[in-house]
């Protein structure tokens, strides 16, 4: 992530085998933030998103009109498209 970060666990004395554990868990964790949010990864999903720029983010949304209100009706959610 390009980012640095410490953890500390205060007020317990857990035996190695869980803060190993803890650790491991964390780095999974942080991973996934990464393999999502990423924004050097060419495949992270940020990436890929940024990527659709000017296309329709979501597909198949219905019930919101462009400047309009939650089921405000049966008008498409793209102008131009069914």
């Amino acid at each position: 992530m390009g980012s640095a970060y410490t953890v500390k666990i205060a007020g317990t004395n857990l035996p190695l085998t869980e803060i190993d554990a803890l650790k491991a868990e964390l780095d999974r964790q942080l991973k996934e933030v990464n393999r999502q949010m990423s924004h050097y990864l060419p495949d992270s999903e940020l990436s890929r998103f940024n990527r659709r720029s000017g296309q329709p983010a979501l597909q198949g949304v219905t019930g919101v009109r462009p400047g309009g209100t939650p089921g405000a009706g049966p008008e498409p959610p793209f102008p131009g498209r069914p």
